[in-house]
Order: C-alpha cells, then sequence, then structure tokens
C-alpha cells in the first residue's frame, strides 16, 4: 500500500548484485518445473555494489522467478543482472528475468503489471473458469521497479521525433538509446523473444524477458570495505531514506556561473542574489564564465562550492566578445573579477547591474572558446579536480532541451543533478534538499554532527533531522538514479 500511494520509505544499503541474485535463486530454484533448467546470466561475486534497498529487490526478483517458474513447462529460466559503468559514482543495471514460457502478447502486456490479471500468457491448469488469474506477482515487481527507478525533480520536454536528439545526444553510441516516447520507468516487457535475442532461451516457446533498467548509486570503497568486514554500525551516513535534509546557507560561498547567453547568466546570478537575501548569514561571491574552456581555467585558480554548466556554448559567441575588447574601449575605473551578493536586497540588485554591465571586461577568453560541450568541460574539471587533489564542487548541468540521452551523459560526466532553463530558486533549493545525503556518500559535502557543510565548515548549506516514515513522504531517488532509456540488447 505505501508503495501504491508513494509513502514508502526505501533503505539504503550496500548491496552485492551478485550475492543477492545468487540468494534469489536459491530462494526459488525448488519451483522450476522438471523439464526446466534455471541459470544464472550475473556479475561475478564482488565485483557489483550498489546502494539501494536489499529487501525490495530480492523480492522483485523473487515475484519475476516465482512467474516464470509458474508458466515455463520446458526450456528454461534465465536471472539476468547485467551492469555497465554509468559514470564514477553510478552503475547502470538491468535486472530481470528471461524465459522459454508462451510469452505475452503486446496487447496483453500492459494487463499484466495489473492486480490479478496476465492476459492470455496462461498454461491451460491455471485457468479456472473464465478467470485469468497468478496473484499479485508482477504488480508488486512493477511497483518495486518504480521504487528503485523513479527519478526526482526531472524536468521533461515534448517534441517531436524529429527534434529528440540534440547536439549533445550525438556524442553518444545511439543505437543503445530509445529515444521513441516518454522516459519508462518500473517493469519493461520484451515478447516474444526471437532467435537472434541476447536473452532468448532454447528448447520452449516464445519467451519473454521482464525487468527494469536504472542507474544506481555504486557504493563507495570505504562502504564496501565495512559491508565485507560485516560492520553495519558505519553506514548511518548513506542511508540516504533515514534523514530529512534543510537548505540553512551560512559562511562564504563562492559560485561560478557558465553560460554563452548574457541574459542567463544573470539569470542564474539572480538566484544566487536572493538566496543571500533570505539566508541573511551567508556571503555569496559569484563568478561567470561564457564557455566551459574558460570555466576549466577558473577551477584551476578560484575555489567554487557550486557551479552551474550551460550544455551547448558558442565559438562564435567567444570570438565575438574577442572582436568587441579588441575595438571597444575599456571603462575607466576597477571593475570587480566578481559580484559579492550579501542581506541588503537593493544593494545586491545595484551590484548586480552594474557588474553585468561591464562583465565582459572580467572574462579570460581565448580563441577556441565555445568549443566544449557542458557535459565535456565537466568531465575536464572533475578530472583536474581529482588529480590536483582539490576539494570537490557541486556541478549542475542547466539546460532547456532536457532527453533522457542528456540525462545519463550528464551523469556519466559526473554531474550533480539537472536544472531546467529557466529555473527558480525554488527548484534549486528543491534539488540540494532532496539530494544532500546522496552528495555526502559522494564525498561532495561534510557532517558535522547533523550539520551539512563544505570546506571543514567554511560555508554551512544544512542540517538533516530523522525522518518520521509513517508521516514523511519517501524521499525521491535523485534524479541520476533514475530509470534510463537505454534498450535491452536485442
Amino acid at each position: 500500500a505505501k508503495m501504491e500511494n508513494g509513502t514508502y520509505t526505501p533503505k539504503h544499503e550496500v548491496i552485492d548484485l551478485s550475492e543477492l541474485c545468487r540468494k534469489a535463486a536459491a530462494l526459488q530454484s525448488p519451483r522450476m518445473r522438471p523439464r526446466v533448467h534455471l541459470e544464472l546470466n550475473v556479475p561475478t561475486p564482488g565485483s557489483s555494489h550498489v546502494i539501494s534497498d536489499s529487501v525490495l529487490l530480492l523480492q522483485y526478483l523473487s515475484n519475476l522467478l516465482s512467474n516464470a517458474a509458474k508458466f515455463t513447462a520446458e526450456g528454461g529460466v534465465v536471472l539476468v543482472c547485467n551492469v555497465r559503468e554509468a559514470g564514477p559514482n553510478w552503475l547502470e543495471v538491468t535486472l530481470g528475468v528471461a524465459d522459454s514460457g508462451p510469452g505475452i502478447a503486446g496487447d496483453a502486456q500492459h494487463h499484466v503489471l495489473r492486480a490479478f490479471t496476465t492476459g492470455d500468457a496462461l498454461p491451460q491448469e491455471d485457468k479456472v473458469g473464465g478467470t485469468k488469474s497468478t496473484g499479485i506477482g508482477l504488480r508488486l515487481a512493477d511497483l518495486i521497479a518504480h521504487t528503485i527507478t523513479e527519478p526526482s525533480l526531472k524536468p521533461r520536454q515534448e517534441g517531436t521525433k524529429s527534434n529528440m536528439i540534440s547536439k549533445a545526444a550525438k556524442t553518444l553510441d545511439m543505437s543503445t538509446l530509445s529515444m521513441e516516447g516518454c522516459p519508462q520507468n518500473g517493469l519493461r516487457i520484451e515478447s516474444p523473444l526471437e532467435k537472434d535475442h541476447i536473452y532468448h532461451v532454447a528448447n520452449g516457446g516464445p519467451g519473454s524477458f521482464i525487468y527494469f533498467q536504472s542507474a544506481i548509486q555504486r557504493a563507495p570503497a570505504e562502504a564496501i570495505a565495512r559491508y565485507k568486514a560485516g560492520g553495519t554500525d558505519a553506514l548511518e551516513e548513506i542511508d540516504i531514506g533515514t534523514y530529512k535534509y534543510n537548505v540553512d546557507f551560512s559562511g562564504t560561498m563562492r559560485v561560478l556561473v557558465i553560460d554563452d547567453q548574457r541574459t542567463m547568466r544573470q539569470m542564474v546570478a539572480m538566484i544566487y542574489q536572493k538566496i543571500a537575501f533570505e539566508y541573511p548569514g551567508v556571503t555569496i561571491d559569484c563568478y561567470t564564465a561564457p564557455s566551459g574552456e574558460q570555466a576549466i581555467r577558473m577551477c584551476r585558480k578560484h575555489r567554487f562550492h557550486i557551479i552551474t554548466m550551460d550544455q551547448q556554448m558558442s565559438i562564435d559567441y567567444c570570438q565575438g566578445l574577442i572582436d568587441e575588447l579588441a575595438t571597444d574601449s575599456r571603462p575607466d575605473g576597477e571593475i570587480p573579477e566578481f559580484v559579492r551578493f550579501g542581506s541588503n536586497k537593493i544593494a545586491n540588485a545595484k551590484k548586480r547591474q552594474a557588474y553585468f554591465k561591464n562583465d565582459k571586461w572580467v572574462q579570460d577568453i581565448l580563441p577556441g572558446d565555445g568549443t566544449l560541450l557542458g557535459h565535456e568541460a565537466i568531465l575536464k574539471i572533475k578530472a583536474e579536480t581529482q588529480e590536483d587533489g582539490r576539494p570537490p564542487a557541486l556541478i549542475f548541468n542547466l539546460t532547456g532541451n532536457l532527453l533522457e540521452a542528456d540525462r545519463l551523459m550528464f551523469l556519466e560526466a559526473g554531474s550533480s543533478g539537472m536544472l531546467p532553463k529557466p529555473t527558480k530558486l525554488e527548484e534549486f533549493i528543491k534539488l540540494l534538499e532532496q539530494n544532500m545525503g546522496l552528495y555526502l556518500s559522494q564525498g561532495l559535502l561534510q557532517l558535522s554532527g547533523n550539520q551539512i557543510i563544505m570546506d571543514d565548515g567554511e560555508l554551512h548549506l544544512g542540517s538533516r533531522i530523522l525522518r518520521d516514515s509513517e508521516q514523511v513522504p519517501a524521499a525521491a531517488v535523485p534524479w541520476a538514479g533514475g530509470a534510463t532509456q537505454r534498450n535491452a540488447p536485442s
């Protein structure tokens, strides 16, 4: 019932996917018929650890295996767990069951996910009168899949198929991406399985493959070590669902806004201006850049806590600024390198207007700037940060053309989240509050008691409190943990 109404709070614990699959197979193998063999297509033990809810996933696999055992009279059943790298903090997991049963007709596939209905995929002995019923197995599995894969704060943009492939998406192997329609969370069904399907099971019927596909958080090394040692008391910090997080800024925050449109740079700066006014304890130094290349150079020079990154920037825009700087006369007086926001609303507005009136004069623009896509700049910033031992920053993608392919690409680059363009302060705060637990587990934020900080307390971002699981809705899985649009191999 809680999963039906969205109030179930999933646990967040270290799981060895191979071990989980083997446990599910051991529990359900006695259900297989004599002429049906059960096989495992799973990672090697100890190779794939994730953060998720082990009870939910075990129930999910048990339901799928039980369903396959009931409808498969001969041939085989295969438990599939395919794991693919999806950036430093995520694994893309395909988890499901293939069988050589009677298959599920296309027009019945939606109905079998409803409680007590299975379409025509029934052995004769399971038909009682006009009723076709096998219980709530697949329905519960679908609810669990939705709980595991449902992303939060994931803005969507409608469009025709002709404009559904962005410049960014073209940098990926498009043969592995599904651009048909909206994102699909929950269970997916492929049936019948042709002989050349990667999960086709021989010596039986048409067969089916029922699964979900999602990016799931990779377990941190220290958490895996505790898991292997048998310890559980130290997992508190990564138990994201246990706590509710509240934003409350204080201290000094340095931010970098990257966009090739001056109006968009100013729009994001206005969000920080509002933050400084609404949270009087924080001072915000806001820097700007028109290209990913300049952002990389600035990150070598300055410590930024939060970075917002546009995806598609313009080499023509950057070259135009270079040309303007070569011909225009520099204004008299000192031009600040950044704009500083405090608690005075009127002073903030004046400083912002003065800064953006002359901001081109503080830009370190070089020929060729504007070539890098946003996710490419993020990859370089992340790599240099790690190589140089610099403290990490929260980096958010700001985009007006959000596709599933883009989301996966940003995730692989190491993005901390995604915001629509234009965005609002409320959306920015919501993204932070929903994902603070995740950022803690990734080492992007620090914990001092129940206070969320960066740079040993130089910047305070908020606090956490224990969540009342009976009264507070479940924390949504971060956007980067949502379902992807990759097709299963066929």
